[in-house]
C-alpha cells in the first residue's frame, strides 16, 4: 500500500481508475499456525491518530477519479479519515478529483456512515457515485443522508455574482477546447454549482 500510494501521488502517474477490492490490510486476529518471519505482515495501526493507508490514498492520489475499496476490512476510523479528505475540512489536502468511490461490504457502523457521509455530501461537489452496499445499513441510517441530495436554496442577492462565476467557468471550458486541440496544457476549471429558478414549467 505504501509503495502504491507513493506511485499514485507522483505528478506523472497516469492512473485514474483503481480497483483494489478484497485486499484487507489489517491483521487477522483469528489466524492460526506458525508465521514465518519473512511473511508479508498485514498493517496494524499503532493508535487511532495514525492515518489509515486508505485515507492516505484518497489524500495523495490526486489524479484518481474512480476508486473501489470493496470488502477490504475498512472500519469506522478509516471512514472518518477518508471522509475528512473528501470534505472541505481537509483544507488544501482535500481530494477534488474523485468521482466514484465504492466502499461496499466493509465494517462501518450506521452512526459513523450517517455523520461521515453527511459531511462529505454537504461539502463535496465532485463525487457522483458512492457505493455503500452490504454494510448492514438500516433505514434510519440512510434517511438522514437523503436530505443532503437535491436542490438547496440560494440567496437571491448572491445570484448575480454567482452567474458571473458561471460565465467565467464556461469561458475557461471553451478556452480548454482550443488548448486541447492544439495539445497544450489546459487551465484548471473551477467548480461552480448550477443555479435553477424556482419557476418551472409545472408552475
Amino acid at each position: 500500500m505504501t509503495q502504491l500510494i507513493t506511485i499514485l501521488s507522483t505528478d506523472n502517474c497516469p492512473i485514474q481508475n483503481l480497483f483494489i477490492d478484497w485486499n484487507p490490510v489489517y491483521a487477522d486476529p483469528f489466524k492460526s499456525g506458525p508465521v514465518a518471519e519473512d511473511e508479508n505482515k498485514l498493517w496494524e495501526p499503532a493508535d487511532e491518530t495514525v492515518i489509515s493507508p486508505f485515507a492516505q490514498l484518497v489524500r495523495d492520489a490526486k489524479k484518481l477519479q474512480v476508486l473501489f475499496l470493496r470488502h477490504s476490512g475498512l472500519n469506522d476510523n478509516d471512514l472518518m479519515q477518508i471522509s475528512k479528505m473528501l470534505s472541505t475540512e481537509a483544507g488544501a489536502q482535500q481530494n477534488k478529483t474523485l468521482k466514484v468511490l465504492d466502499l461496499s461490504h466493509n465494517n462501518f457502523s450506521g452512526k459513523c456512515i450517517q455523520s461521515c457521509m453527511k459531511q462529505v455530501f454537504d461539502t463535496n461537489r465532485v463525487l457522483e457515485y458512492v457505493g455503500l452496499a452490504k454494510n448492514n445499513l438500516q433505514s434510519a441510517d440512510v434517511q438522514p443522508l437523503l436530505k443532503c441530495f437535491g436542490r438547496q436554496p440560494f440567496p437571491a442577492e448572491q445570484v448575480p455574482a454567482h452567474q458571473l462565476k458561471i460565465k467565467e467557468r464556461d469561458a475557461i471550458l471553451e478556452k480548454n477546447k482550443k488548448l486541447k486541440a492544439s495539445k497544450k496544457p489546459e487551465e484548471v476549471v473551477p467548480l461552480v454549482d448550477a443555479l435553477e429558478s424556482k419557476v418551472t414549467k409545472d408552475d
